[in-house]
């Protein structure tokens, strides 16, 4: 008789598996009832996962021998390299093996690394022992094909040894494209079941279905949050979560669960449960959990589901326990069919299923060539669509100016996502408050806009340096928008982030977007690289599927098209009004010969530059022309529907320099503050002679609110309180550092150093290689000396002694968003000389102002001063703050309003720490910013913070701003003297 010593390996895994079997079939029967809930809940994980793995032992000895054993007789046996294979083949199975006791050890709010690489091990060893398996087959089949009677060889030992080989290379192949699949959204299956005498009110109900989660060590709450926003924007009637939804007890992974307090289904959220939940043996916490989260489980029960229009229309919803309930014997549970169709659901006649199923069409949305249109599920499609950027109207009022956008009859919004916005420090991702893209595009879908995306990366948008972040330049050499291996590796990192957000989105998959935009308008750029165009339609196509249409926009020429159109991009265009809309549309007929005639961009009003005419566009000429576009049965974005505000530092600016102004208000439709103009009225009515206008009322204009004066109070100078400014100290070199080597992307940054000798007699200082990017305002011992300015102001005369400190505090007044000069370093970006002589020997200082406003500035000045000289001169960089009390208990305050700065000349505002934007009324055209009323608060002061760079009215008159209930940014000032085009960003050809 064989005794178990003698027993080979294989046997022994087998003999120990039958084991731990029996031992599983014994706790399910006779020690069922004899131990408590916990321990029978670790006695059974355990059990499963000693009998998974001395199953796999088996598979184990199998892989190692075909892997490792075969080979040690070879030549190569005793190499460096074969060790290391080794090692690597014992980790992979070690990883496998270790998977199935991560539910028992390795449980948190997300996954550890070690339990997603145990489990891809496990994948992988999976897929190997099949191919081994396989390929031993084929092999054993041939042998017995070939006859039994052929000698062993070299060419037989050659395929035994490259039956391994194979099997390992198949299995990375397949391991990587489940890992690329892993990495990508759920998916969304709709099916439209017909349910016997369902009231006629609940037609077209929605019911989403959640299965098979799976919540443990390889999901976490990232991935379910992700699944709720899915879900959300399906916009379901009813939520079912059917099972499966975890692999873990309740306490040690609650706070992974968080996300599903947002799943809002109007008629109910509910839960049954699967095979996996009572393996947990924590059904009662789970079900208790799940409660707190407005969850409604449903344990072997049903609950009437009562029709919104009408109380006497209801169907029944039951759910029934998991039929491994029973084989474990598990407590108050179990499978109970009649028990979860009694009493309400008897009643109601002809209802027989235990679950409703999702009454959702399939969603679709493309291009008919043939046809010349879009397709939108399944029949002709035209869009007429307004742009708006989410980064440029408060998240407070977006319900407000997308409702006031659908009632003027738009299909669909189109929005812009500026990559800078996001992720202004390299690697921080910014997605929250009022840069929560994902809430925009639910408000929009729940208004029922759908949405045009344009993903950029590039996007002009007169945004700071068209939505390119300024930490791109670190590589000074680096060329943008280009096939530049850096430029390419931050994009790809960057839509790796962006694009998964975006596709449970897409409009196939239940969301707003039906197009998405690749790069804009790069027939307009020098580089002209296909590569890269190439580049980004693989790398949206990877993240976003085959479905969605993804398109270009260039200039209405084939000049910009040449450069701007790539196959498999579908090719739009944008041109102003008053123009040859015929001749626009057959320059977009030279890219696309076939399909819809789309104007991406067509201009409502146009931007704006400091020191220029605000631009005005009349009512009457946009309409015209928007008649002959729809006339014509194309499609069209209204660009721009509503400006916003360019808060902060975001402006952009346009070559020769000319930044923009806070105000985007750009003449559009709706104003800045959203309010409706003649403009609005005039498009809505040509818009109406084509389509069924919504019926409804319009959103009325917000009201505005003259608060009155309010007195300011000087606190002191940028160079008092360079400490708390610049808490970091300043950066010492030999010659000037720009703002990015600062790592200091926006704002102000303090440039020092002495005067190396005395100058008694005004000494040009000057800037010769026009070095000043964007605005110097220089001082000697706190003495001010004038202003450097980019393009215009490159050389002023100074005075003071040998020794004395020489500051210049440096404003970013925007980066190029358009055209070839977008790599726009800001600073000191070239030395500075004192008559010839070059300045050495600099300090800078980052200056985090931001920062110190909402901390308070005030208590700064507190700290002992840097610096004594004329700290307190108007003429110097000088901190104001004073406070607005708005009365509390009045419901309609606070209300929007506007701020005005009389005998002010140019600064920066903040309202309760709240960075409204620059001011600079002594240029013009705008002279008041827009206060938004969520800016506002009545329960306390509010606290104003101002920055004047130049010269205040405080010696002279009142020390006062005021806020005022009417805008003005078209003041009659004195006008740059060339020449003011409409249409036209850059006055240079040279970008082209």
């Amino acid at each position: 008789m064989i005794s178990f010593k003698q027993l080979p390996l294989e046997a022994k895994a087998a003999v120990a598996a039958g084991v731990v079997f029996f031992s599983m079939m014994l706790s399910r029967s006779y020690l069922a009832e004899k131990l408590d809930l916990r321990m029978r809940h670790w006695v059974l994980r355990l059990q499963m996962a000693l009998f998974a793995n001395t199953l796999m032992l088996m598979g184990s000895l199998h892989v190692w021998r075909s892997t490792v054993t075969m080979f040690t007789r070879s030549s190569a046996a005793s190499s460096l390299c074969f060790m290391l294979w080794k090692i690597a083949v014992f980790m992979f199975l070690a990883l496998a093996h270790s998977s199935f006791f991560t539910l028992l050890f390795l449980v948190a709010e997300e996954p550890y690394f070690f339990s997603l690489a145990a489990y891809t091990c496990l994948g992988a060893y999976i897929i190997l022992i099949f191919f081994l398996f396989t390929l031993g087959s084929v092999e054993q089949a041939y042998k017995f094909l070939v006859g039994r009677g052929a000698k062993a060889g070299t060419g037989n030992k050659n395929r035994t040894a490259m039956k391994p080989v194979l099997a390992v290379m198949l299995t990375l192949v397949l391991t990587v494209v489940g890992l690329l699949n892993a990495s990508q959204p759920p998916t969304v299956n709709s099916v439209e079941i017909p349910v016997h005498k369902l009231p006629s009110t609940m037609t077209n109900l929605k019911v989403v279905l959640l299965s098979d989660i799976h919540l443990g060590p390889t999901v976490g709450k990232t991935k379910l949050a992700m699944i709720v926003r899915m879900v959300k924007a399906l916009k379901p009637d009813i939520t079912v979560i059917v099972g499966d939804l975890t692999d873990a007890e309740a306490e040690i992974i609650r706070p992974a669960v968080e996300p599903l307090g947002e799943l809002d289904s109007p008629l109910g959220t509910y839960f049954v449960t699967g095979n996996h939940e009572y393996y947990t043996s924590d059904v009662s916490n789970w079900f208790e959990l799940l409660k707190s989260f407005n969850i409604q489980p449903l344990h072997n029960e049903n609950v009437k589901i009562v029709s919104p229009k009408s109380a006497d229309d209801w169907f029944c919803l039951a759910g029934v326990d998991d039929i491994e309930a029973d084989v474990l014997r598990y407590s108050g549970h179990g499978m109970d069919l009649k028990k979860a169709l009694r009493a309400v659901c008897n009643m109601h006649l002809g209802f027989q299923s235990v679950l409703t199923i999702t009454n959702v069409p399939p969603r679709s949305f493309g291009i008919d060539y043939d046809s010349d249109c879009f397709v939108k599920d399944g029949k002709p499609f035209r869009y007429i669509s307004g742009s708006i950027h989410y980064s440029r109207v408060p998240r407070y009022y977006w319900k407000d100016r997308l409702l006031k956008m659908k009632m003027a009859g738009l299909d669909a919004i189109q929005t812009y996502v500026p990559w800078n916005y996001h992720e202004t420090q390299m690697g921080v991702y910014d997605f929250f408050g009022g840069k929560d893209l994902e809430y925009f595009l639910q408000l929009a879908n729940e208004i029922g806009l759908l949405v045009i995306l344009r993903a950029g990366p590039y996007i002009c948008a007169e945004w700071d340096m068209g939505g390119l972040p300024a930490w791109l330049l670190e590589k000074k050499s680096i060329v943008l928008r280009s096939s530049d291996a850096d430029y390419l590796a931050a994009v790809e990192k960057w839509m790796s982030v962006l694009l998964p957000k975006m596709r449970p989105y897409l409009y196939q998959n239940g969301g707003p977007i039906i197009m998405v935009q690749v790069e804009n308008e790069y027939g307009s750029y020098f580089a002209c690289d296909y590569n890269y165009l190439r580049f980004l339609l693989k790398l949206f196509r990877l993240h976003l599927g085959d479905e969605v249409v993804l398109f270009t926009t260039d200039g209405a020429s084939q000049f910009h098209l040449k450069c701007g159109a790539l196959q498999g991009l579908y090719a739009t265009v944008d041109f102003a009004p008053g123009g040859n809309v015929t001749a626009a549309f057959l320059a977009q007929r030279s890219s696309e010969p076939k399909g819809p005639l789309v104007n991406s961009e067509f201009y409502t009003g146009w931007l704006d530059h400091w020191g220029h005419r605000h631009s005005v566009v009349p009512a009457q000429t946009i309409a015209k022309t928007l008649n002959e576009i729809l006339a014509r049965g194309a499609n069209v974005n209204l660009y721009m529907f509503i400006g916003g505000t360019n808060f902060a530092y975001w402006n952009g600016a346009n070559m020769p320099y000319m930044p923009q102004p806070t105000s985007y208000d750009y003449d559009a439709p709706l104003s800045e503050a959203g309010d409706l103009t003649e403009k609005y009225f005039a498009l809505r009515e040509v818009i109406g002679m084509y389509k069924q206008l919504p019926e409804g009322i319009i959103p009325p204009t917000t009201p505005k609110f003259a608060y009155g004066k309010v007195r300011l109070q000087k606190v002191g100078t940028v160079v008092q309180v360079l400490d708390g400014l610049s808490p970091s100290g300043p950066v010492k070199s030999t010659y000037p550092l720009t703002f990015v080597q600062l790592k200091q992307y926006f704002g102000f940054v303090l440039y020092r150093t002495t005067l190396p000798k005395n100058c008694t007699e005004p000494t040009e200082l000057s800037s010769p290689l026009n070095g000043v990017h964007d605005r110097a305002y220089v001082s000697v011992d706190g003495v001010p000396q004038g202003v450097l300015e980019r393009d215009k102001s490159l050389t002023i005369n100074i005075t003071g002694t040998a020794g004395a400190n020489l500051d210049l505090l440096v404003e970013n007044m925007g980066r190029v968003n358009f055209g070839r000069y977008n790599n726009d370093f800001k600073g000191l970006v070239s030395n500075l000389t004192l008559a010839q002589d070059v300045l050495v020997g600099w300090e800078m200082y980052p200056l985090d102002i931001d920062g110190a406003v909402n901390y308070g500035i005030v208590p700064l000045f507190d700290q002992p001063e840097r610096f004594v000289g004329n700290p307190l001169n108007d003429e110097v960089p000088t901190f104001y703050t004073g406070s607005l009390s708005i009365p509390g208990g009045i419901p309609d305050l606070p209300q929007d309003t506007y701020v005005s700065f009389p005998g002010w000349t140019k600064g920066q505002i903040w309202i309760n720490g709240f960075n409204l934007g620059r001011y600079w009324p002594a240029r013009g055209p705008q002279l008041t910013l827009y206060v938004p009323r969520n800016v506002l608060v009545s329960s306390v002061p509010n606290n104003i913070t101002v920055l004047e760079l130049e010269s205040s009215p405080c010696s002279t008159q009142a020390c006062e701003i005021e806020f005022v209930d009417e805008p003005n940014i078209n003041a009659t000032i004195q006008y740059e003297t060339y020449g003011h085009q409409l249409f036209v960003r850059d006055m240079r050809l040279t970008h082209l």
